[in-house]
């Protein structure tokens, strides 16, 4: 997949206010203090639990804060655009994370329920905020090739997931139609999430550092979803285990990308042909690859 880069206006160089280093810096301390706290066991299974239910809804609150004073700080409206649907995603999930919460607290199960509607929301919020950036490094991406890629790899790994995840779970018990839907759903998404931003990542024309750090926090958030879903198929989710430990871990990449998005100095404009990394062309297709081994396996095992 070829990829040109096409030169852009450059801006200043910015730093991000004293507060922002302050509460960067808390949720880092934040985040090491509960899940040091939810892998040891402190205080019993109820401590742990509550910790579990409670704890990624702050950092969460906490990157929201930082990527909207990213998005206001920004001087490229291009860029603000970007960060202002980031935060709109990250908004979305809280809202959503604050509902599932206070389901579990009531001692009901949220899942699927209201707050699986500002989930589902925040994937086209995300994916917008993806193509504003890759529009933003002004990076010419053909997308016919890039969509077939992300079929691919949608279907490869959501083949693996149902295989792996969802049929083992409703041989055994039945499972609700829309709880897998939605699960599959996920799964789907979140690849074609991580698909738009490692295009980002290996194209990006303006460093790497923030497409790693937003990668790096929607695939720790992507592998929590893996677990939970796991976890919730096979009638063993408890709050508390590492789904969210991981859940809590990857607002500390996402915050730190906005805080990097305010120190970020852009170089002076350029022109550069890129040819994308051996790693974003086989992606999608070791995706098919695992799914058709997947499919053998069961064949035989039949």
């Amino acid at each position: 997949m070829d990829t040109q880069v096409i030169p852009t206006s450059s801006r200043r160089s910015a730093t991000a206010p004293r507060w922002v280093d302050s509460l960067f810096a808390a949720v880092v301390i934040y985040a090491v203090v509960c899940t040091i706290w939810m892998l040891a066991g402190i205080g019993g299974a109820t401590v742990t639990h509550l910790i579990g239910l409670l704890s990624d809804a702050p950092a969460d609150l906490a990157a929201t804060i930082i990527a909207a004073t990213a998005a206001r700080r920004t001087r490229s409206r291009a860029f603000r655009r970007a960060w202002s649907c980031l935060t709109l995603a990250l908004g979305l999930y809280l809202v959503g994370t604050v509902i599932s919460v206070t389901s579990w607290l009531r001692g009901f199960d949220p899942f699927p329920g209201p707050a699986d509607l500002f989930y589902c929301a925040f994937y086209p919020a995300m994916l917008a905020a993806a193509l504003l950036l890759i529009r933003a490094a002004a990076i010419r991406v053909p997308w016919i090739q890039l969509s077939l890629d992300a079929a691919i790899f949608v279907v490869g790994f959501g083949t693996f997931f149902w295989f792996l995840v969802i049929r083992p779970t409703a041989s055994h018990a039945e499972a609700d139609v829309l709880k897998q839907a939605l699960s599959q759903a996920y799964a789907g998404l979140d690849c074609v999430v991580l698909l738009m931003l490692g295009v980002l990542l290996l194209t990006g024309a303006e460093g790497r550092r923030i497409p790693l750090l937003l990668m790096t926090g929607f695939a720790t958030m992507f592998l929590a979803d893996i677990l939970w879903s796991l976890a919730k198929f096979g009638g063993y989710y408890m709050p508390g285990d590492l789904q969210d430990v991981l859940y809590l871990a990857c607002y500390v990449p996402l915050a730190a990308a906005g805080r990097e998005q305010m120190r970020a100095t852009v170089k002076p404009p350029w022109a550069h042909s890129y040819t994308s990394d051996t790693l974003t062309r086989s992606l999608p297709y070791a995706a098919m690859l695992t799914a058709f081994l997947v499919l053998v396996y069961f064949t035989r095992a039949i």
